[in-house]
């Protein structure tokens, strides 16, 4: 994302809120990774570009790795290096486990956890309207589940829709 743009600062921003909240309400999750792959020598002038980018974005942990470090991590990929963003995909990645059945029950709230996206336009909020349960006031969109697999699930369709 360009540097300093909303899309880079909600992104570190999020991912730190979204770690610490995963933690703080013992949602399942795990900090897996990706790879940005270079296949040819000609592209990992672009990782570099990419890395440097990210960092000035304040994203923790980037480095440039070699072929080994990213066979050792997937056996099937062919690569001349790549970029390693060790912090990607926690909680979409343990959802995705709850769905099928790979992980431990979801976490029962005591209480309906409230989803809750402030969008910058009317046109965005009317889109997002579509989503059965919502409550609209201005441009605050709310959603209110009972569970944290829910609670992720709302909040990516109210993003989604409202950026449709």
């Amino acid at each position: 994302h360009p540097q300093g743009s909303l899309k880079a600062t909600l992104c570190v921003d999020g991912a730190e809120r979204l770690y610490a909240f995963c933690a703080a309400n013992d949602v399942p999750h795990d900090r897996c990774g990706k790879f940005i792959v270079a296949t040819a020598e000609d592209e990992c002038s672009a990782l570099q570009a990419l890395a440097s980018n990210g960092q000035k974005n304040g994203v923790q942990g980037l480095e440039i790795v070699d072929h080994r470090f990213v066979r050792s991590r997937e056996p099937h990929v062919t690569a001349r290096a790549a970029l390693w963003s060790p912090t990607v995909a926690a909680a979409q990645r343990a959802v995705q486990r709850l769905v099928r059945g790979q992980a431990p029950a979801p976490h029962i709230l005591n209480e309906p956890v409230s989803v809750a996206v402030e969008v910058f336009t009317s046109d965005m909020a009317d889109r997002a309207m579509h989503l059965p349960g919502v409550e609209r006031s201005g441009l605050r969109l709310t959603l209110t589940v009972s569970d944290m697999p829910r609670a992720y699930s709302a909040f990516r369709s109210l993003v989604m829709l409202a950026n449709a």
